[in-house]
Formats: C-alpha cells, sequence, structure tokens
C-alpha cells in the first residue's frame, strides 16, 4: 500500500482505534473503582457478621444481653445474603475480567499510538496486527461497564482532547 491516500486514511484509523481503547479503559477503570469497595463490603462483612453471629455461643445474658440470640441471628442472615449475592454476581470473575480488559486495551492504546511513528511501508501490517487484537478483545470480553461509566469516559476523553 504505497498510495498516500490510504496511509492517511489508515493513520486516521489509528487515531480512532487509539481513542476507542483510551475510553474503554477508562470505562472499565472507572466501573471495577465502584466494584473494589463493593466486593470488600461483601467479602468482609460476610465474615465479620458471620463471626458476630458466632458470638452466641459465648452468649450469657450478662455478657452479651438477652437480645443477643436476636441479633445473631440477624448478623446470620445478612452474612448469607452478603456472601450469596458475591458468590450469585461472580464477583470475583467479572473484577478480574475489568482488570484484564484495561490492561488489554492500554496495551491496544499504547500500540495504536505508536503506529504512528512507524515507517510508511509497515503501517499496513502494523494495523492489521492491531485491529485483529482489538477485534479479537471485543469479542471475547465477558465483562462490561454499565452505559453511565462509558458515557462518562467519553465525555472525559473528549474533553481531554
Amino acid at each position: 500500500m504505497s498510495d498516500p491516500g490510504d496511509q492517511t486514511r489508515l493513520i486516521r484509523l489509528f487515531s480512532q482505534r487509539e481513542r476507542q481503547c483510551r475510553v474503554e479503559h477508562r470505562a472499565y477503570g472507572r466501573w471495577l473503582a465502584l466494584l473494589t469497595p463493593l466486593r470488600w463490603f461483601t467479602v468482609a462483612g460476610g465474615t465479620i457478621l458471620s463471626a458476630l453471629a458466632g458470638a452466641t455461643v459465648f452468649s450469657k445474658p450478662v455478657f452479651l444481653g438477652e437480645q443477643w440470640p436476636i441479633y445473631a441471628g440477624v448478623f446470620a442472615l445478612v452474612a448469607s445474603i452478603l456472601t450469596g449475592l458475591h458468590t450469585a454476581l461472580h464477583c470475583d470473575a467479572h473484577q478480574a475480567e475489568c482488570r484484564r480488559l484495561i490492561q488489554l486495551y492500554q496495551s491496544l492504546e499504547t500500540g495504536f499510538q505508536a503506529a504512528h511513528a512507524l515507517p510508511a511501508p509497515e503501517i499496513p501490517q502494523r494495523f492489521k496486527d492491531l485491529e485483529a487484537k482489538f477485534e479479537e478483545a471485543k469479542l471475547k470480553a465477558t465483562a462490561s461497564p454499565p452505559t453511565f461509566f462509558r458515557e462518562r469516559a467519553e465525555r472525559e476523553v473528549t474533553t481531554a482532547a
């Protein structure tokens, strides 16, 4: 591909993909920033509340109060709900996939940026390689940030440009 028009078109496509990758990794990053404390809450909450419920074995009316068995029951119920939600929603796998995609999109963004500096004969092949990785990332992603986070990332990238 020696046509200057084709070269210009590919350079524009590099810039578009670079921007898309920046939006994606920011959207996933924002989503993960929200999910991480929620994950810790469900894991730690389930553990702490279970421990408090288990303290019923130490229960003596004078030591923990006469209402302690009711509190222990509520703690056990809430702990099981938190643990069940964490497990049912596959939080660990979802967050691991988000982290993987953040790294992948950051890597692709860097690749698309660096491609601008390539000698003209190398540009078409580099585009094919990066485009294949980009398409694979889109097709194989098993997690997706909510629309709100993607729109917010889009606004941030547009504002920064």
